[in-house]
């Protein structure tokens, strides 16, 4: 039996996870939609999927805790979004009921805060799905990730992207605000939570060590490619949300990009500092050492 029981082991945060917990030596039950996996030693694998309950439940029994990170992100419909992030979650929460497990961290998003999210389905989804934690009766830890950079981190690739050109393009003003924060940094945090019985019952928001605009995080990452950093044009959203609507329609929703993911282009992304992440936030990356890092991986 395992100590823990973690879902989306194979997404971006899941996989810093996955690292800590070796390094730490420490064993985990890990669900996997699929049964392929490269994993090392000392993970139990589950092949399973969120919304059929049989494939997992059994594995839940002797779990001291929950660390559930599995999401679907991205380009996707209201539906699929309600259907993973908020279904998943409520049928993973009646198991983990059953089987009188205690501790849940459920990971969610610091988008589940943004002040308008009727046309932003996976904030939404993120909101929905944090009350039902709440109402779970277990005993919850919520956390809210600001932006999340790692190997293959999409946001990041998205801004390297435009990085790349000679002038880059940026949708909006440039002047909300975010806080990155490195993949491993976050997955020190959980592994401390999935394991410890305080705090209990909080949402914590998590973000790095740098409060940057939008503007300044484009024009580190044009500098960090040997780029003109100041070479950022600032382009109206408006225009920018009806072409991608018309995108989706003319795809019938198959364009990687969506209107909804402009969201982050119009609001802060910044994480009160709570007492949890103050003590650790001094030894979190930096943005210069994130992008060194990763804009090579």
């Amino acid at each position: 039996m395992s100590d823990l029981f973690v879902t989306g082991i194979s997404g971006l945060v899941g996989r810093a996870v996955a690292a800590e917990l070796e390094a730490r030596r420490l064993g985990a039950t890990v669900l996997l939609r699929g049964s392929t996996s490269d994993l090392s030693g000392g993970f139990r694998v589950i092949a399973g999927d969120l919304e059929t309950p049989q494939t997992f439940a059994p594995a839940l029994k002797g779990v001291r805790a929950v660390l559930h990170i599995a999401a679907l992100t991205g380009a996707a419909s209201e539906e699929d979004f309600r259907r993973v992030n908020v279904e998943g979650t409520r049928t993973l929460l009646a198991a983990c009921a059953e089987e009188g497990i205690r501790r849940f961290v459920f990971v969610s998003s610091i988008a589940a805060g943004f002040g308008d999210l009727d046309r932003y389905p996976y904030g939404a989804s993120k909101r929905d799905a944090e009350a039902l934690v709440r109402d779970s009766g277990l005993d919850f830890v919520i956390v809210r990730p600001t932006v999340v950079l790692g190997p293959g981190s999409p946001i990041l690739q998205r801004f390297a992207q435009l990085a790349s050109l000679p002038v880059s393009p940026l949708p909006g003003s440039g002047d909300p605000r975010i806080q990155p924060i490195a993949a491993e940094d976050l997955a020190s945090c959980l592994v401390d939570l999935a394991l410890a019985e305080k705090p209990s019952g909080e949402t914590i928001e998590i973000g790095g060590r740098e409060v940057v605009t939008l503007a300044d995080f484009l024009r580190a990452i044009r500098g960090a490619r040997g780029r003109r950093p100041e070479a950022v044009v600032r382009l109206p959203l408006a225009p920018i949300r009806v072409g991608l609507a018309l995108a989706q329609r003319l795809t019938a929703g198959r364009f990687p990009v969506s209107p909804a993911q402009l969201a982050m282009f119009s609001q802060d992304g910044v994480a009160e500092l709570h007492p949890f992440v103050q003590d650790r936030r001094t030894s979190f990356a930096d943005l210069r050492t994130m992008l060194k890092r990763y804009l090579a991986s």
